[in-house]
């Protein structure tokens, strides 16, 4: 019994590693490959129909659960097929110094798939998770996400996109001396969301928070408040005058602003956005560093800068919520939002 378990636990973490382990050596090989081969054309076909997600979303969500779901059986297929033989093995037991190099080597393989895989020269799901409520009420704290990575370099950006990009570090709105401090503390690295409202030739400006276009009031449609608490116990409740706001494309979208006077970012300069840039903006008017704020390091974002946009959320957990034991994890989970398609 012992053996059996033995044989599923590593077959289903290293795929033929079980069967090696059942010293059925070219089993071992052939159940390897063919689990390899298959969550590779898999894996190659939910990146591709990724690619899909903007005219087809639910389509997209169909592939990439099969997707899962293949991948899964086929890893399991063979942890079963190696519990199951576990006393089949009739070939002679290597010298330790072969069986571990056997071993080893289906260890070596399947991590050199996992580290590799995913670089397939295919533009496909990259996960992400949001830490702020800079873009609250479409996306919370805690909640992860994916983005097609490399979207953008077979489409052109949209007004109305949920983007992933990295971080510009563009301070020219600065006094010089200002600029080179925070450019000397900015790391290009850091990937940052917004939504992207301005395309390259927009004159953008922000007139008493309301969103202006080439000089053209962007349409909003005041709806019901949106209440948001960080605290599990909802103290510091807090109610913000929630929008549906339209762009000149037609993509509509929740935004929120803080009830009350003027924010400092409600009334801006006009800014004419440069060629093969975009100016971007947070949902959450009041509390985001974005395109507006000559201090956040985004300023206008390059085109060589987005990642991709943003098409659903996989996972979300309740930040607030406390996380230590399973069963408090458990109640953390926002079951509500898994796979919450993002406009």
């Amino acid at each position: 019994m012992l053996r059996r378990l033995w044989a599923f636990v590593l077959s289903l973490f290293f795929p033929g590693l079980g069967q090696a382990f059942n010293r059925e050596y070219r089993r071992a090989l052939f159940v390897g490959l063919r689990v390899a081969v298959g969550v590779l054309l898999v894996l190659s076909f939910v990146k591709l129909s990724a690619l899909l997600w903007r005219a087809s979303p639910v389509e997209t969500y169909c592939v990439i659960a099969a997707g899962f779901v293949t991948s899964t059986t086929l890893v399991i297929w063979g942890a079963i097929d190696a519990a199951r033989r576990s006393d089949r093995g009739n070939a002679r037991l290597l010298r330790w110094p072969k069986r571990y190099a056997i071993y080893f080597g289906f260890i070596v393989g399947w991590q050199a798939l996992s580290a590799f895989g995913p670089m397939l020269p295919i533009p496909g799901l990259r996960a992400f998770s949001i830490p702020s409520a800079s873009m609250i009420p479409t996306l919370e704290p805690g909640d992860y996400i994916f983005a097609v990575d490399g979207f953008y370099h077979k489409h052109h950006p949209e007004r109305g996109d949920l983007a992933i990009f990295r971080l510009p570090c563009d301070y020219s709105r600065l006094d010089p001396k200002t600029a080179t401090l925070y450019r000397s503390r900015c790391d290009t690295s850091v990937d940052f969301i917004k939504r992207i409202v301005g395309l390259p030739g927009d004159r953008i400006q922000m007139r008493d928070g309301v969103l202006y276009i080439d000089d053209a009031p962007v349409q909003r449609e005041r709806v019901d408040d949106f209440a948001y608490s960080q605290f599990a116990d909802g103290r510091d409740r807090t109610a913000y005058d929630q929008f549906f706001e339209t762009l000149p494309n037609g993509a509509r979208y929740r935004t929120i602003k803080m009830s009350g006077g003027a924010q400092p970012l409600d009334n801006t300069s006009a800014f004419v956005v440069p060629r093969d840039h975009f100016f971007v903006l947070g949902d959450n008017r009041d509390n985001s560093a974005d395109s507006r704020d000559p201090a956040s390091g985004i300023g206008f974002v390059p085109e060589d800068f987005l990642v991709g946009p943003v098409t659903f959320v996989f996972f979300s957990l309740d930040p607030s919520q406390p996380t230590g034991a399973a069963r408090r994890w458990l109640s953390a989970i926002r079951w509500e939002r898994f796979g919450l398609a993002l406009d």
